[in-house]
């Protein structure tokens, strides 16, 4: 039987799914060739692809809009199918932003399609070979909007999914009826917040954290000495507010609508989000987009 692949590239974690493994895997998108003195850290993960060895959640973050023309992306794509399926052959399903998905949909496929070999050796495993046969690409939401219980809606009324990723942030329109209408987006997302704190930061202490480490401060994986008492809710705030002019300037009629707020970023602006739009819900599981698709991709396919 062909293996079902799910994987979201974004521009700070990417997931992935299948069906030999049970909960969505996640990882930081960064790669970068390891070198010698590398290899002697046993604590990271390696792996070998166009014979070069990688690391993984090293080197910095990519920010582009058109995800399939990120220069990691095919060691990105290749190593996360790698984790999550065996050799043989494979059927993916990821997604596009939905303002895309008219215009950009058949690249990708094609970029992905001209790849579509895959030979990768993690660690000290055996090298996997795997070919992907077929891919389907969605609208980046459609598959949260399927799959959100519809009790959890007012029926009849349209529906927005605000997605709010690293470098975009997506917004999704349903009719009342269900139907995909159209997505649009706006070019600001987490990277921004991490560049605005990291700034302040440097101007408060003289400390010169990079942008990766921002992220880990604000998530509290990170400890730096000298900013115990660094406080940065007003340039969350701040931020937060400026997103939502631009999503009321997009969307005027919004406050008519069910919203749906999901991403990385519905975790840090759920409260300020909330004191504009006050029905919002919200799915602050960064896995859920991979975790929906893979539900879709499950449907369509399995029949």
């Amino acid at each position: 039987m062909t293996q079902i692949v799910s994987i979201e590239i974004g521009n700070i974690t990417t997931n992935i799914k299948s069906d030999k493994v049970e909960d969505v895997i996640t990882f930081e998108s960064r790669v970068s060739e390891a070198e010698d003195q590398h290899l002697l850290d046993k604590s990271r993960e390696f792996f070998e692809m166009d014979n070069k060895t990688y690391m993984t959640e090293m080197g910095t973050y990519e920010n582009n809009i058109y995800k399939y023309e990120k220069t990691n992306f095919r060691h990105l794509l290749h190593y996360g199918i790698s984790k999550v399926a065996d050799s043989g052959n494979i059927k993916l399903i990821t997604s596009i932003p939905a303002n895309q998905f008219n215009s950009f949909t058949q690249e990708m496929k094609n970029t992905i399609m001209s790849n579509n070999k895959i030979s990768v050796k993690i660690g000290e495993g055996e090298t996997k070979n795997i070919t992907i046969e077929e891919v389907s690409i969605l609208p980046e939401g459609y598959s949260i909007f399927k799959t959100t219980p519809k009790q959890y809606l007012v029926e009849g009324a349209k529906t927005v999914i605000i997605d709010i990723g690293g470098g975009t942030t997506e917004l999704i329109v349903f009719d009342e009826n269900g139907r995909f209408l159209y997505g649009d987006s706006i070019n600001t997302g987490l990277l921004k917040l991490f560049d605005l704190i990291q700034l302040d930061m440097q101007a408060k202490s003289k400390k010169l954290i990079s942008i990766e480490d921002v992220r880990k401060f604000t998530d509290g994986k990170l400890k730096v000495i000298g900013l115990n008492n660094y406080n940065y809710n007003e340039i969350v705030n701040n931020f937060g507010n400026d997103l939502l002019n631009l999503i009321f300037g997009k969307l005027p009629y919004i406050m008519q609508c069910n919203v749906i707020v999901v991403g990385g970023g519905s975790i840090k602006l759920k409260e300020i989000i909330l004191q504009k739009i006050n029905h919002a819900l919200f799915n602050t599981d960064i896995t859920s987009l991979c975790d929906s698709n893979y539900k879709v991709a499950v449907a369509k396919w399995r029949k």
